[in-house]
């Protein structure tokens, strides 16, 4: 595979990976997604690439992954809503759950999700086939 090929096969990835994450705004997906180029061995034809989320654009990305009911938040400062200090940040708002419960994350294993399915698609591209470490 040419560098070119490589660089090509990357953004088809990072596109694919975009279309995979949690979407309200786009802004995870459209600002903070994003590819890094590493040549380790360029001359024998060794490439790396990586996507991540630049938490510096999306700080709240990490909150898309993690499971609301034993990491949330808690509220510390409340003045408008005094009631709610030291409950979870994540609450049930709409009368379902009991005050105070934590919201299940929609989001939740989004992640592990997007990634097998880019190692298939990239599997699938190159003719390859995936085998899942322990």
């Amino acid at each position: 595979m040419t560098q070119l090929d490589f660089e090509k096969l990357c953004e088809y990835a990072l596109a694919e990976f975009r279309d995979s994450e949690p979407n309200n705004t786009g802004n995870m997906a459209r600002n903070a997604t994003k590819l890094e180029h590493v040549y380790a061995y360029p001359e024998r034809g060794e490439y790396a690439s990586y996507i991540y989320i630049d938490t510096d654009v999306a700080p709240y990305s990490i909150y898309t992954v993690i499971d609301w009911a034993n990491t949330s938040p808690i509220i510390i400062n409340t003045p408008r809503a005094p009631w709610l200090k030291g409950k979870s940040s994540f609450l049930w708002n709409k009368g379902d759950k009991p005050e105070g419960s934590p919201k299940k994350n929609p989001n939740q294993g989004w992640i592990d999700g997007a990634v097998k399915h880019l190692a298939n698609f990239i599997a699938y591209l190159t003719d390859g086939t995936v085998t899942e470490a322990e």
